[in-house]
């Protein structure tokens, strides 16, 4: 690391497509404390096209030759699921500190395994939670915090993702769980996470995992045949705090729905709203008083946003309020959230969930 910038390295900085150039290179190139030192993707000739576009100084087509750079601190691994486990593993082996998008693995044995060579290798993680670092949300949790509607007696989370039933899936991913590429992993996964991050962790739960689009465009030659892969997960339980959960997470609607979060107190009601996905919208909060008849927006206290002015709006947005807390725990050593554990409770949560589903029995207590 050098004095005054430190060195990163991007595994999945295709120019053309993927969520490396959506979101974390535009806030990679907004934070001073940062150095885009290499980019790594799939093709001599990407590779070299992403170092021209971004300004890195090397240009990598293989991810073991930019580990092996010394001049490299941090690396962030940004590439299809089913490969996050290889290159985490080369990337904490060879010394780095690693920022590793959701999911941490395709199982929870895989995030466990990758959690505990982190604490072996005394590396400084984080994984791509990105609500986490949503300004909205983090005024939320505070507001909730402070007992600002009295204690909590209800919570629920509606989400409803726009994906076509032409939706292109390689038949591999499609068929295989372990590989990560499912909607309770990656679309339910990330707004699981947002919601006990705001109101806690589940005490007990039940949950229904099912296909409501069962037709799948495959990468292959033979025509669409039914995919196993659901596209609607619903929970319902009971939070530590003893208030009541419900959480709808379901894709393949041919157009958005939102998202929207709503929270009943003793003593009055929040509400969130996104037109969107949260991590491509800007969230609204609202709030009604007891005895109110109308919800009223709340503003945003600007002490929550630590991005710098001039970071692009939506997906590099929250990408780069995380990455300021990156650069701060890899200077100090110290841990930061949300971290490699932070993704094994999680990727425990699901777990839970897909055995409710898989056995239809509750997980936890009542």
């Amino acid at each position: 690391m050098t004095k005054d910038r430190i060195r990163l390295g991007i595994v999945g900085a295709n120019v053309d497509y993927g969520w490396g150039s959506k979101a974390h290179l535009p806030a990679i190139l907004t934070l001073p404390e940062y150095e885009l030192t290499a980019v790594c993707t799939a093709h001599a000739d990407t590779a070299a096209a992403s170092a021209r576009r971004f300004g890195a100084r090397f240009a990598y087509h293989d991810y073991r030759a930019m580990l092996a750079n010394p001049e490299i601190d941090v690396v962030t691994i940004c590439v299809r699921a089913s490969q996050h486990q290889e290159i985490t593993r080369a990337a904490l082996e060879a010394g780095k500190h690693v920022f590793t998008e959701w999911p941490l693995g395709g199982t929870l044995a895989i995030a466990e395994e990758m959690a505990a060579l982190a604490r072996k290798r005394r590396a400084v993680t984080m994984v791509g939670l990105q609500g986490r670092g949503s300004p909205p949300l983090l005024y939320f949790k505070e507001l909730l915090g402070q007992a600002y509607i009295g204690r909590v007696l209800a919570a629920s989370l509606a989400v409803y993702v726009e994906r076509p039933t032409s939706y292109v899936t390689a038949q591999d991913v499609a068929d295989d769980p372990s590989k990560g590429h499912r909607v309770l992993w990656i679309q339910a996964g990330h707004n699981i996470d947002a919601f006990c991050f705001v109101l806690g962790e589940f005490r007990g739960l039940a949950a229904f995992v099912t296909t409501r689009v069962p037709e799948r465009h495959r990468i292959t030659s033979r025509p669409d045949v039914p995919g196993p892969a659901p596209d609607r997960i619903s929970v319902t339980g009971t939070l530590e705090n003893g208030a009541a959960a419900s959480i709808l997470v379901t894709t393949n609607t041919t157009v958005c729905g939102g998202w929207r979060l709503d929270v009943a107190g003793t003593e009055g009601a929040l509400s969130a709203y996104c037109p969107y996905h949260f991590q491509y919208g800007q969230i609204t909060i609202t709030e009604l008083r007891q005895g109110g008849t109308a919800y009223q927006e709340l503003p945003i206290p600007p002490r929550l946003v630590t991005a710098p002015e001039g970071t692009p709006a939506e997906p590099p947005f929250n990408v780069a309020q995380l990455y300021g807390r990156l650069a701060d725990g890899i200077r100090t050593s110290a841990g930061v959230q949300p971290s490699f554990e932070d993704a094994v409770r999680r990727h425990e949560l699901l777990a839970a969930i897909q055995r409710s589903a898989d056995e239809g029995t509750r997980q936890g207590p009542s």
